[in-house]
């Protein structure tokens, strides 16, 4: 029973939209009652049935309509209203309409009940079907010529009830889908805007409060309007379309690699993963560092757009910043512990580069570069990863046309200032000139006098204390070697070092070491092939890495010799016409290698592919007094040898005795 309750009574409220409609329908309405008043008397004219009676009888029941659509305060009263005098209107024409064609004046109520469900009112058709009921029980009881033109019996209003009926409860269902789905759209238009804005209200209320930029991008890199606050505290007022344009006053750089890395992912050319790869990640802005994350947004398996999140990672940058600072001051411990002297050749020769690519007075491009590269693989060696890496992003910026620029080069002064901090209390920069000499070479000094050595054999003696073994460097190299190799999946290279006894002046080979490690990258990544390429080509699956060292009176040599593929000298020459270099023999073959820019990699790596290398080696080779030379067969490996003059072990001195 409460469910047809609820079918036949409407909800209270009237919205705008109903109370318009219902007005414009009621007026239709009330044109469509006084059409009865010329109709009605017609009718009765025509059957002989009192025409005046007729017009007095519709004027009655037309004034309840004209009263209804005047003063009802409620649209739906009017429709309840208009429902009770059509079926009336109905009685009178049936009334009037004796003759042969009275019982098809019974289509009227039929036809007008069902134009009520106009109304979208169940109750306007109920009152109708309730007044054509008591209409016929009544009316057939007292004038049954009134309602029938034949001798009808109960049973037959019986049956005329029953289609009233049925046509009613129709017509009830299609008013009241009527009023749900059209009528009543206002409504529900209404509620779900309402349940959206509160969706809108939830959703702005987190905008409001996560603590990330937050936006999203169409395929045209346009910004949509719904940001989270965080996005403008950040950033500003998006006063501009494009999130390109956006980011431009704050990252200039990172503005311009994402409207091209959009444009081709939107043209989905790369496969999205890689297109979204190629989006700037991170941004450097004053002393905040952001990260950026791209979710893309399909329609019809294409991209429609995209959500960008920017998060603030200032604290974890600082925070993996002071564990690398923690790591390096540690391996720098390490190093200090295992050869005090190279780790203090390597912070002095670091210190004058760093100084000097970094100071006001800076070096020539060639020699600028060359500091940089070589910076960068010493301090690779030793583990300075944030110093390699900040030369990396110097070298980064000169690939491209113009300098290096001066926020760069500001980090790798601040890192480097930051590690010699830590380090100025393990360092006692006021005994870096002390000696160590080994109890044996001592105690031989001692006997030496006591013999009453001459002077000149005393301070030859002596002398050598200045010297080292080679070993101690090669030791390194060695480990150097490993290193690269296994970072490049070399992990099988044998490297082999010979000559570790080698006395050499550690002051005049410090250079050379310094450029040294470019030798071994290029080595290992050039020259030595990956196992199954050495298969390929007849040879042991392990490259081979020699270093010697040989002496006699006069010089001190150092080579360097790989089994690999060799040097290819067709592409040291394209590359040498490329950069203007002339390569028309085998000699300037061989000195075009030493231009700076050429290199036959087409790639850069972290390892080698800037063509910078070889030029800064034979620098540090020449100002040690010495030369550089190569000789290399395609196929067969590289060797490189360098000679360095032997310096005197003594000053001249006139022959004596000691006293």
């Amino acid at each position: 029973m409460s469910a047809v309750l609820r079918t036949l009574i409407l909800p209270s409220t009237v919205t705008d939209f109903e109370r318009a409609y219902l007005r414009k329908v009621n007026r239709v309405g009330l044109g469509f009652f006084l059409a009865h008043l010329p109709v009605l008397p017609l009718v009765a004219w025509w059957n002989d049935t009192g025409p005046l009676l007729a017009l007095v009888l519709t004027v009655l029941v037309a004034i309840g309509p004209a009263l209804a659509f005047v003063a009802a305060p409620n649209p739906r009263t009017v429709g309840v209203v208009y429902g009770v005098a059509a079926m009336a209107m109905g009685g009178v024409l049936v009334h009037h309409g004796h003759g042969e064609h009275q019982i098809e004046m019974h289509f009227y109520f039929f036809v007008v009940l069902a134009m009520m469900a106009v109304y979208a009112n169940p109750l306007a058709i109920v009152a109708a079907a309730a007044t054509v009921a008591i209409h016929h029980v009544v009316l057939f009881a007292w004038l049954p010529g009134s309602v029938f033109n034949h001798d009808a019996t109960y049973w037959t209003v019986v049956l005329h009830a029953l289609f009233v009926v049925i046509e009613s409860v129709a017509t009830v269902f299609i008013a009241r889908s009527f009023f749900d789905n059209v009528v009543g759209l206002e409504k529900i238009v209404a509620q779900r805007t309402a349940d959206l804005d509160a969706r809108n209200r939830e959703l702005r209320l987190v905008l409001d409060h996560v603590d990330q930029a937050m936006l999203t991008i169409d395929r045209d890199g346009a910004m949509s309007p719904e940001c989270s606050a965080t996005t403008e505290v950040w950033f500003g007022p998006r006063r501009v379309p494009t999130f390109a344009d956006y980011l431009r006053p704050h990252a200039p750089g990172a503005a311009d690699q994402f409207a091209v890395a959009w444009e081709q992912a939107t043209q989905e050319i790369l496969p999205i993963e890689l297109a979204i790869d190629q989006l700037p990640h991170d941004l450097a802005i004053g002393d905040r560092a952001y990260q950026l994350a791209y979710t893309p947004i399909e329609h019809d398996a294409h991209i429609s757009g995209a959500l960008v999140v920017i998060t603030d990672v200032t604290a974890e940058v600082a925070a993996a910043q002071l564990e690398a600072e923690r790591r390096e001051f540690a391996t720098a411990v390490q190093h200090l512990a295992a050869d005090r002297t190279g780790f203090l050749e390597f912070l002095a020769e670091a210190h004058a580069q760093v100084t000097a690519v970094t100071g006001r007075q800076r070096p020539n491009p060639v020699a600028f570069k060359r500091m940089v590269h070589t910076l960068k693989g010493n301090a690779a060696i030793y583990e300075f990863t944030s110093i390699a890496q900040a030369c990396e992003r110097i070298e980064d910026e000169l690939a491209s046309p113009g300098a290096a620029s001066d926020t760069t080069l500001a980090a790798l002064a601040a890192r480097w200032g930051r590690l010699e901090s830590a380090l100025h209390s393990l360092l006692d920069r006021g005994n870096r000139h002390r000696m160590e000499v080994d109890e044996a070479d001592y105690r031989a000094a001692l006997d030496a006098i006591a013999r009453g050595e001459s002077h000149a054999d005393l301070a030859a003696q002596l002398t050598r204390w200045r010297m080292e073994p080679i070993g101690r460097r090669l030791a390194k190299v060695r480990e150097q070697a490993r290193r690269i190799a296994t970072r490049l999946g070399k992990t099988d290279l044998r490297v082999e070092v010979e000559g570790e006894d080698v006395q050499i002046d550690p002051e005049r080979w410090a250079p050379l070491w310094g450029s040294f490690v470019h030798l071994i990258r290029n080595a290992i990544d050039h020259g030595i092939e990956a196992s199954d390429e050495r298969i390929a080509r007849g040879k042991a699956p392990a490259g081979r890495l020699v270093i010697r060292a040989t002496e006699d009176d006069h010089e001190t040599r150092l080579e360097l010799r790989d089994d690999g593929r060799g040097i290819d000298w067709q592409a040291v020459a394209a590359r040498g016409r490329d950069l203007g270099v002339s390569a028309k023999s085998r000699e300037s073959l061989v000195e075009a290698l030493f231009a700076d820019g050429l290199s036959t990699r087409i790639e850069v790596s972290e390892f080698s592919g800037r063509g910078v290398g070889l030029g800064a080696v034979r620098a540090a080779a020449v100002a040690a007094g010495g030369t550089m030379t190569i000789d290399s067969e395609p196929g067969q490996g590289t060797t490189i040898r360098f000679s360095i003059p032997r310096a005197p072990l003594a000053p001249a001195a006139a022959p004596g005795r000691a006293a």
